[in-house]
């Protein structure tokens, strides 16, 4: 609900919504036995949720402060340093591809002309940032709203479905966001860009040529262009990340649960690739630039390397409840964040090179999962 303080006492507000819940309940179900119980439990859950999250008034806000600070702080020379670390790691992906050994030439010459072929959003659209009133005024002619919540919502919904119909018989238009600027965030320092961001590009464009990826071509077409071989040596090696990834097993109340690595395969591929395309993109970056960072005091005993992957650890770090972390495990095509690190370090040759491993030591695994 809107506000916070419906939550703090019942009102005619808090009675027609149970009332509307409970509606909701009888249309979805002959059992009525338990409609109330549930009816208490989801709003004892939501007077949780309020005491610690933004309401949607909050939430409007947090809106309008982000899309103030989006356009009030990327410079266009912060376009063009991003540009410059996507096209870093495009090149250490299009050099992997081309060193694969599992792919023949027609598929891998197909692979490299999809990741030239893929478009960079970075920051905002253009158009945002000329004040171009027309172009927002064209956008939102149809939406008229009045102070009906109920009213408003499926006036967006019509006008939404309307607009994706609309679009059907259109040319698609490739340059056009499908993802709000204010999703992103980019307001970290260049060194921390080229190692726990170059690690998220690299895996967004791994995605481009996973399981679900490959099945689209440079333009988006849904057609297969992998020949049946490569498929099949795709296959044989996915399924080496699956079994490594079933092996990982966590305990909650004294209770040992596995790691479901089929679940997770598609994202932990994106992983273990993603990590070695920032790796080489950074090696490339500091070989043309002959630089490197600066190192904070009690740093300077770890190699610039070494502190790359002690950062992209760290970017993984975090601490979650044990029933946020069952549904990772359950339902998430994600794996836990401790084996996103594991997983894709315990499978890269940099990573014994760097911290001196040897062969089955600590997280180096001797049999090694790699697709690129």
């Amino acid at each position: 609900m809107g506000t916070r303080s419906i939550y703090e006492h019942e009102s005619p507000i808090t009675i027609a919504y149970r009332r509307c819940i409970h509606e909701i309940a009888l249309a979805l179900t002959n059992d009525t036995s338990m409609i109330n119980d549930d009816i208490n439990a989801i709003f004892e859950l939501e007077q949780r949720i309020a005491k610690n999250h933004w309401t949607m008034a909050e939430q409007r806000t947090r809106i309008d402060e982000s899309i103030h600070t989006t356009l009030g702080n990327l410079s266009r020379t912060l376009n063009v340093n991003s540009m410059e670390i996507i096209m870093n790691i495009r090149n250490a992906f299009v050099d992997m591809v081309q060193q694969s050994s599992w792919m023949d030439p027609i598929s891998k010459s197909k692979a490299i002309e999809k990741a030239y072929a893929m478009i960079d959003e970075i920051g905002y659209p253009d158009y945002l940032s000329n004040d171009n009133l027309t172009r927002l005024e064209t956008d939102y002619a149809e939406y008229n709203f009045n102070l009906s919540l109920m009213s408003n919502e499926l006036i967006i919904l019509r006008l939404k479905m309307k607009k994706n119909v609309q679009i059907l018989r259109e040319p698609v238009d490739r340059r056009k966001w499908v993802v709000a600027p204010t999703n992103i965030d980019a307001t970290y320092t260049p060194e921390y860009n080229r190692i726990s961001i170059g690690t998220i590009i690299g895996h967004e464009i791994t995605h481009g040529f996973d399981d679900f990826g490959r099945k689209y071509d440079k333009d988006g077409n849904r057609i297969l262009w992998w020949t049946n071989e490569t498929i099949k040596k795709f296959n044989e090696r996915k399924q080496c990340i699956i079994n490594q990834y079933d092996q990982y097993r966590v305990t909650l109340a004294e209770t040992e649960l596995k790691i479901n690595g089929s679940q997770t395969q598609g994202e932990n591929i994106a992983d273990i690739s993603g990590l070695k395309e920032a790796f080489f993109a950074y090696q490339n970056w500091v070989r043309l630039t002959g630089t490197e960072e600066k190192k904070l005091p009690g740093l300077q005993k770890y190699s610039s390397e070494q502190l790359f992957f002690i950062n992209f650890g760290s970017m993984w770090c975090s601490k979650i409840t044990d029933e946020l972390t069952l549904v990772y495990i359950l339902q998430d095509v994600h794996s836990l964040a401790q084996f996103r690190v594991h997983g894709s370090t315990s499978n890269f040759v940099e990573f014994d090179r760097v911290f001196n491993c040897k062969l089955g030591q600590g997280n180096s695994r001797v049999n090694k999962c790699s697709i690129w």
